[in-house]
């Protein structure tokens, strides 16, 4: 089966409008196992429009059109279809009565050239649009199935999801492969690529990576029928089952740190309060969805406080960390505390040190994990995402 992606617009293919609807429309065609043969993107000119679309309909099965279907002169796509293929334009009764509808629960009178919308080739099957005034519609031509949304996200996305899936789930086949993703934090590509290679079998399987901060995904694609729990067990072990939080089978599992917490955590009996200092309120926003969270505070120098107190009691610098937690514990009478604290390496300057501490039911523990940069977005991010699956591994020790 080859689907492609049909983009149309001059604001997505000069740059101005980055295309979110192809990457979402890609995405949601991955999860399902379906392989994107192409994407294409087409400005608001018609002749480059029908050069596409006669294109397409010879070489794809499935199209995913999107965008073109306003009222505005620049706006083309059924008359391109109409156009390309020969089929005249209709004005479609019940599309015409939705978009009045509309206007009329909006509190308005439907301008006139709001009509373009609802004339529709001959032979196209009506999409509904309950979400705008753009209905979209369901297109054969050749050998591909064509299928029009508006270029809206929030409507394409419903249409996608309640009208066109339905309609062509039942035409794919099954999938040909299975897909094994590893979500790893803390492992570099570059690194992960070599583990892999003392894997000999991997050679014949589709490998690939998707970086994102300190989070990096391995992505495999075997074929059916293939024992894929061996297979697993090979690539975890080759990567060190500390640094991945979750694998994800056909889609089939937790996609997120928090996801993973959520279910650790399991209900919100379990309290959590989050004090954090480099992560600047990004670990307290990733934490705010878990069950259990009570609240959280920014404080920017406690690492200095602890150094201090630290030196007072002659105590260790780790020691004072583990009294920190336990007292912000207590403080705030809740059964987790989680820490961050941070600060720049004093032996090396491109250096910035995370203090991660978890004051819990069965103690208190602390890691510390350097990141090699001073840019201050890349320490937020960094930071919070080390913390936060600092937190998930000492819950996975907890019975």
């Amino acid at each position: 089966m080859k689907v492609e992606i049909l983009s149309q617009g001059d604001e997505v293919l000069n740059g101005e409008v980055p295309d979110t609807n192809a990457a979402w429309l890609s995405a949601q065609l991955h999860e399902e196992g379906v392989e994107l043969l192409r994407h294409t993107v087409v400005g608001d000119d018609l002749t480059s429009l029908s050069r596409a679309l006669s294109e397409i309909s010879k070489r794809a099965n499935v199209c995913l059109c999107t965008g073109g279907l306003g009222p505005t002169c620049d706006d083309l796509t059924a008359e391109a279809v109409s156009h390309t293929f020969g089929a005249p334009l209709k004005i479609d009764a019940q599309a015409l009565s939705d978009i009045k509808a509309w206007f009329h629960r909006s509190g308005r009178i439907m301008p006139e050239v709001n009509r373009k919308q609802a004339l529709l080739p001959v032979g196209s099957i009506r999409i509904d649009n309950h979400w705008g005034t753009a209905p979209g519609f369901h297109f054969k031509a050749n050998n591909c199935q064509f299928f029009f949304m508006p270029g809206v996200p929030k409507e394409m996305k419903a249409m996608f999801k309640t009208a066109v899936w339905p309609l062509l789930a039942p035409k794919l086949p099954e999938p040909s492969y299975n897909r094994i993703v590893f979500y790893t934090v803390g492992v570099g590509e570059s690194m992960l690529q070599q583990q892999l290679k003392t894997l000999p079998f991997l050679e014949d399987i589709r490998l690939g990576f998707k970086t994102s901060g300190p989070e990096n995904q391995v992505k495999i694609q075997l074929p059916i029928g293939l024992n894929l729990e061996p297979i697993v067990k090979k690539v975890s072990s080759a990567i060190g089952g500390h640094a991945i939080y979750s694998v994800t089978i056909n889609g089939e599992g937790p996609k997120s740190l928090t996801e993973v917490i959520r279910t650790q955590l399991k209900t919100d009996q379990n309290s959590l309060f989050v004090m954090e200092g480099p992560g600047q309120g990004t670990l307290s926003l990733k934490c705010s969805s878990l069950p259990g969270f009570i609240g959280a505070h920014i404080n920017h120098n406690a690492a200095d406080t602890i150094q201090r107190e630290a030196s007072q009691n002659s105590d260790s610098f780790e020691e004072s960390l583990k009294d920190y937690a336990n007292r912000v514990r207590q403080e705030q009478s809740a059964d987790y505390a989680l820490i961050q604290q941070g600060e720049a390496s004093k032996e090396s300057p491109n250096q910035f040190l995370v203090h991660s501490i978890v004051s819990g039911p069965k103690g208190c523990f602390t890691e510390t994990r350097s990141i090699r940069t001073t840019d201050r977005d890349r320490i937020r991010e960094h930071s919070a995402t080390l913390t936060l699956d600092f937190f998930r591994r000492v819950l996975a020790r907890e019975p």
